[in-house]
């Protein structure tokens, strides 16, 4: 998750990254877990409330979880009867975002049914030191939709969302005067050599990330079932994830990414 400038992670009781593990829709949640460039790989819109758990919650799911747990909890779905719509729109002026978010759902016959679309992007921000911080923009898409069935022996619900985030690296790099360069390449200049150069006040405050980025993208399925036996009750969660990591870390081959890893993670909770 983008907190607005820049990409945060859980920090419960001093431990965070692979000591905190993250829940969402039910499932753990399979991205990117180590060193704090990588956030958590959700919309933030898309979810109704959070749960927090403290302390070695190992024992009921595993060594990850020593530092505790974060539970992304999604909407409900909406009453028998009812449609209902939702839009909005959130600015931030100190790195130009902008976030809009369409939502639409509803639940006939017990039939409930779901989908929404999220699209945030910003420039650079801007800190006390720097003034704007070169190649911080992003940019995020996120979709989801869900379909379930609710009958008085329980429900069966399949929910499908997809994560895409492109965020550009700060590499830090600075002139003789301490201003924040970035690496220029054209290959019929410098000898053919990237070199580096102070960045125009278009290219501070473009959405689009510069030449040193990464690209991430998350699919997500999963079909949640609670069915009654007798006085008692059968639950199953079945899900698949698809986590892609793309960095673009070389000036030369701008289009193509150096570290490219896919993990793929079929899960069955009961």
């Amino acid at each position: 998750m983008s907190n607005g400038q820049s990409i945060a992670k859980p920090v419960i009781r001093g431990l965070g990254y692979n000591r905190v593990l993250t829940v969402v829709d039910g499932v753990e949640q399979v991205d990117q877990q180590w060193f704090d460039e990588f956030g958590i790989e959700a919309d933030p819109d898309a979810v109704e409330r959070y749960e927090i758990l403290k302390g070695p919650a190992s024992l009921a799911y595993g060594s990850d979880a020593i530092g505790g747990v974060l539970n992304l909890l999604p909407d409900n779905p909406l009453p028998e009867g009812e449609i209902k719509g939702d839009f909005r729109s959130n600015y931030q002026s100190n790195n130009g975002l902008v976030n809009n978010m369409f939502k639409i759902g509803g639940t006939n016959a017990g039939i409930s049914w779901a989908a929404r679309v999220d699209y945030t992007l910003a420039h650079a921000y801007q800190n006390a030191y720097d003034g704007y911080v070169l190649n911080s923009q992003f940019n995020n898409f996120n979709v989801d939709a869900t379909l379930g069935i609710h009958r008085k022996w329980g429900y069966s619900q399949v929910h499908a969302s997809y994560f895409e985030l492109q965020t550009g690296i700060v590499d830090g790099t600075r002139d003789s005067s301490g201003t924040m360069a970035q690496v220029f390449w054209y290959p019929d200049q410098n000898g053919g050599e990237p070199f580096y150069g102070l960045p125009t006040n278009q290219q501070l405050k473009s959405y689009t990330p510069l030449i040193i980025n990464q690209r991430i993208r998350h699919t997500k399925v999963v079909w949640d079932n609670s069915i009654a036996v007798g006085q008692g009750r059968i639950t199953g969660i079945f899900s698949f994830q698809r986590n892609q990591r793309q960095e673009m870390n070389d000036p030369t081959i701008p289009k193509t990414p150096p570290i490219f890893i896919t993990t793929l993670r079929p899960l069955l909770t009961m």
